[in-house]
């Protein structure tokens, strides 16, 4: 067989091995795209009512939702607007992403917390909310919550300040519910 009718009969075979192997590479490349944008957005599952806290992930949606039970000791807020280009009334709390088509949607959020919570910051807002976490009540300047009302109470901690001194106040308009922290061992 001459070396012309050689190459006639493994190129055909040669470029459908190609085929196939460029073909695999390519589906295997879309599937770890698709699997991380998996990983790092969950924007589209949380729904009202969810808890947990958002934690930093790479990508074009730095901060993901980490699902916990609303009892869960980790649970350091509550979702009380899904993801909506609407504005959240509570801007402090709320976490904005930007989309592929550069539109914002904001998730609202508000503190998951009831009386003898501590949280580490309570200052943790905005872009920092991030950090915001619930700790145990024995961490170095921790804040507890001394009290809640289902209101968005302009005086909530009037009465704390008289008792713990250095206190925050956190109050959300939509649904109202207002609380005041105090650091431990002020």
């Amino acid at each position: 067989m001459s070396i012309e009718s050689r190459l006639r009969t493994i190129a055909p075979h040669r470029s459908v091995r190609l085929r196939a192997i460029a073909g695999a590479v390519a589906i295997s490349t879309a599937a770890l795209v698709l699997s991380a944008c998996a990983e790092t957005s969950n924007w589209g599952t949380i729904q009202l009512g969810d808890c947990g806290y958002f934690a930093e992930v790479p990508g074009p949606e730095p901060w993901k939702l980490e699902h916990r039970d609303c009892t869960d000791p980790e649970a350091a807020l509550v979702v009380v607007r899904g993801a909506s280009t609407e504005r959240c009334a509570d801007e402090p709390f709320s976490s904005h992403r930007i989309s592929t088509r550069g539109a914002t949607r904001n998730l609202c959020t508000q503190l998951n917390a009831q009386v003898g919570d501590c949280y580490n910051d309570i200052k943790n807002r905005y872009a920092h909310l991030v950090k915001l976490r619930k700790v145990p009540c024995s961490t170095p300047q921790a804040h507890q919550v001394n009290t809640r009302v289902d209101s968005d109470d302009y005086g909530v901690c009037d009465n704390a300040k008289l008792e713990y001194g250095e206190t925050e106040k956190v109050q959300h308009k939509q649904p109202p519910a207002s609380f005041c922290l105090h650091r431990i061992g002020t």
